[in-house]
C-alpha cells in the first residue's frame, strides 16, 4: 500500500466515532436498544412496536426499549431519532406520515426523511374503518355524506397530517361531505369522542375499532381497502360504498438514522424478519387486527418511493400544508 493510500485509510477510519466502530463488531448489540415510536401507547404504531421490540430483543440478546415521543404527526420522534449516534442503539418503528406525507405538508421540516433515514425493513400494514356512533342516523357512507351536505360535521384524526387526516380529506372531495377537521394526539381519545357522539365521524384503525363495532358501540361504515376486513366481514369495502378510487391503509416500519453501518442494518433486518416470522408475534398481530408485511430494506425502500409518488400529487391537489 502506497503512503497516500495509507493516510486516506487512517483518515477514513479516524472519521468514524468510536462508538460506530465497535457497533460494527461482532458483539452487537451489547447494550439495550432504543425504539423511538411518535405515537401514543395503545395505537397501532405503538401495538407494532411493542410486539416487534419484544420478540427483536429477545432473538438478538438484548433489551429492546419502546420510547413514546409523541406530537407534531410524528415529527418529535423522527427529529429525536436524526439527532441520534448513528449505531444502531436508537431506532424508530415509523409510518407513512412520518416518512412520506410529513414532507409533503410541513414546508420547514428540520431534516428529510428521504436522506436522514434508512430502512430497516417493514413490518405490518393495518386496514382503516370508517365509522360512527351507533347514535348516528347515518346507516351507510352516502348517507352519512348526504347528512353532512344539510348540517356540516366533524371528524378527528390522531393528527394534522395523519393518515386519518389525508384519508378523510379525500373521502371529503370525493363524496362532498362537509366536515370540520379535529386532530387529537392519538387515536384513543379521538375514539372516546366518537363512542359518546361527540365527533361525527372518523378513520382509524381496525384494530382500534373491531372492538367496538363487534360490542354494537360504534357503526362501521366501510372498510378502507379493496378488500373486506376478515375480522369484519359485513363492512363493505370503500369500493362497495360508491367511492372506489379512495384507498387508504396505513404501514409501519423500522429505520435507522443515516450512516448507521452496513453490518448493524444487516443484522437488524435479520431480527426483524425472525420476529414476523414467529408464531406467538404473527397471532398477537392477528388478535390486534395488524396484518404482518416483511419486506427487506431494498424492497421497503422502493415501495417507500412508490409512496412518495403516490401522495405528493395527492397532498399538493388537496392544497394541504401544516
Amino acid at each position: 500500500m502506497t503512503r497516500v493510500s495509507r493516510r486516506t485509510v487512517l483518515a477514513a477510519g479516524l472519521l468514524l466515532p468510536a462508538t460506530l466502530r465497535a457497533a460494527t463488531a461482532d458483539s452487537y448489540p451489547s447494550r439495550p436498544m432504543r425504539l423511538v415510536v411518535g405515537f401514543a401507547p395503545g395505537g397501532a404504531v405503538d401495538l407494532v412496536a411493542r410486539a416487534v421490540a419484544e420478540e427483536m430483543g429477545r432473538g438478538l440478546g438484548q433489551t429492546m426499549i419502546v420510547d413514546n415521543r409523541t406530537g407534531a404527526s410524528g415529527n418529535i420522534a423522527s427529529s429525536e431519532v436524526v439527532r441520534a449516534v448513528p449505531d444502531g442503539y436508537t431506532l424508530m418503528l415509523g409510518n407513512s406520515p412520518q416518512l412520506v406525507m410529513n414532507s409533503f405538508l410541513f414546508p420547514n421540516l428540520a431534516f428529510d426523511p428521504a436522506r436522514d433515514f434508512v430502512p430497516i425493513g417493514q413490518a405490518a400494514t393495518v386496514r382503516f374503518i370508517a365509522v360512527v356512533s351507533t347514535q348516528s342516523a347515518a346507516k351507510d357512507l352516502p348517507a352519512f355524506a348526504a347528512m353532512t351536505r344539510q348540517r356540516p360535521g366533524t371528524y378527528g384524526s390522531s393528527g394534522n397530517g395523519s393518515v386519518q387526516h389525508l384519508g378523510t380529506e379525500l373521502f371529503k372531495a370525493a363524496s362532498g361531505a362537509v366536515m370540520t377537521h379535529v386532530p387529537y394526539r392519538g387515536s384513543a381519545p379521538m375514539i372516546t369522542d366518537v363512542l359518546a357522539a361527540r365527533l361525527d365521524f372518523a378513520i382509524d384503525a381496525e384494530s382500534a375499532v373491531a372492538p367496538y363495532v363487534k360490542a354494537g358501540t360504534l357503526r362501521a361504515l366501510a372498510t378502507m381497502a379493496t378488500t373486506r376486513a376478515p375480522n369484519l366481514p359485513d363492512v363493505p369495502t370503500i369500493g362497495e360504498a360508491g367511492y372506489g378510487d379512495i384507498v387508504v391503509e396505513g404501514w409501519q416500519g423500522m429505520f435507522a438514522p443515516a450512516r448507521t453501518p452496513p453490518d448493524v442494518l444487516a443484522k437488524l433486518g435479520a431480527g426483524l424478519k425472525q420476529a414476523l416470522d414467529n408464531p406467538d408475534l404473527r397471532h398477537r398481530f392477528d388478535v390486534a387486527s395488524i396484518v404482518p408485511v416483511y419486506r427487506d430494506a431494498d424492497a421497503f425502500a422502493a415501495f417507500i418511493a412508490a409512496e412518495r409518488e403516490r401522495w405528493g400529487p395527492i397532498i399538493a391537489l388537496l392544497g394541504l400544508k401544516l
